[in-house]
């Protein structure tokens, strides 16, 4: 068995993180996309709009089974303080009963812990067992070297 690396990213700083524990696990990355769009300035406003009132998303995502994975990474950029919209429909949707989950989140002013702890709590609700949460900021310079740390 190996590693998941999952992960939605709007603007790539997530996905560089994800792809750092890509290279040092050895795992597979499953990207999850919003079907929502996403991009540019106003998109980025309504998009923080729909994190505040909960609405859900569409996503999509290649077809997994999670039993074949020991441990799951689970990333996400922090909207207005929690998980992005496509994460937490990921999470919703997926069955983590007996497995081990480490979560992530990358931000640019603030929220890491939060964002982690909102998306524990989900990954609890639907049986998984938290390992470890970390978080960085984007503008972080030595985000790899914090990366492999927190994986060890």
């Amino acid at each position: 068995m190996t590693d998941l690396i999952v992960f939605y990213s709007r603007t790539n700083n997530t996905r560089n993180v994800a792809e750092i524990i890509k290279e040092a696990t050895d795992g597979e990355l499953l990207e999850v996309k919003d079907e929502a769009k996403r991009e540019g300035a106003v998109q980025f406003v309504t998009s923080a709009l729909s994190m505040l009132f909960n609405r859900s998303t569409k996503i999509k995502y290649d077809s997994i089974d999670l039993n074949n994975y020991d441990t799951i990474y689970i990333g996400s950029p922090v909207w207005t303080n929690g998980p992005s919209p496509a994460i937490i429909e990921f999470i919703k949707n997926n069955d983590f009963t007996g497995k081990n989950i480490i979560t992530f989140a990358t931000f640019m002013a603030n929220g890491g812990p939060k964002t982690t702890g909102k998306m524990n709590e989900l990954v609890k609700a639907n049986g998984g067992n938290i390992i470890k949460s970390f978080s960085f900021a984007a503008s972080t310079k030595n985000i790899k070297e914090l990366t492999l740390n927190e994986i060890k």
